[in-house]
């Protein structure tokens, strides 16, 4: 099949008809300037665990535990949101600390909560340093059929009571900025946003940015 006969040569036809050529090589110019270089950005909230927190009822009955490694290993990848490259990554992230909580309705999990300490990811494997009194959590997860239900309310309360029990006193997450929903179950909960990671993909390469005032306060132990 020729351009001249496709849906992409009837487009390029209709672009330089109407608008002219100068238009049809800004509009090549645009898309090959999006394919190269991405901004995303994502917020960082945190939750202050001294303060007394709303009580967030969650409608269904779920249970609780702590992932062994062979649970992450066996979560179906597509229904989880796990390929085979994150299992590889969180695996190793589990063997040098970090804990997954998993939500469970009639012995099938239906959501999980990875815990860091003494760090945040900026991106996967790119990290930065947290004071000790602060935990972040990553990696929230419900599928799809009980989204709206409030499973990761009751992740986080479960994650709340654990980490004040290990004396805690902030947990830091972070939200895509689009991801509305999820911002809404955050700020329900108490948590404030306090930041934004600036992630840039150029040619390439990947680059993260926080403000160098977020990240002084993430690295520096809060004085009662």
């Amino acid at each position: 099949m020729t351009l001249e006969n496709n849906g992409l040569g009837a487009e390029v036809r209709r672009v330089v008809r109407e608008d002219g050529l100068r238009s049809l090589f800004a509009k090549a110019a645009y898309v090959t300037w999006r394919c190269l270089f991405r901004h995303i950005k994502s917020y960082i909230y945190q939750l202050d665990l001294r303060k007394r927190l709303p009580e967030i009822e969650v409608p269904v009955r779920l249970a609780y535990r702590m992932a062994h490694e062979v649970d992450i290993v066996n979560l179906h990848g597509e229904k989880y949101d796990y390929d085979e490259g994150a299992k590889e990554y969180l695996t190793k992230r589990m063997k040098q600390g970090d804990r997954c909580i998993l939500a469970s309705l009639s012995d099938q999990v239906v959501g999980y909560m990875w815990i860091m300490k003494g760090a945040m990811e900026l991106s996967q494997d790119r990290l930065v340093s947290l004071s000790e009194e602060k935990a972040y959590t990553y990696k929230n997860f419900v599928i799809g059929e009980l989204r709206g239900r409030r499973v990761l309310a009751g992740l986080d309360q479960f994650a709340i009571n654990l980490l004040r029990s290990e004396g805690v006193d902030f947990i830091i997450t972070t939200v895509d900025h689009d991801n509305l929903s999820a911002i809404t179950a955050r700020k329900r909960i108490g948590f404030e946003k306090i930041g934004v990671i600036n992630h840039y993909r150029v040619f390439g390469c990947s680059v993260d940015r926080v403000q160098r005032d977020t990240l002084k306060h993430l690295q520096t132990p809060t004085i009662s």
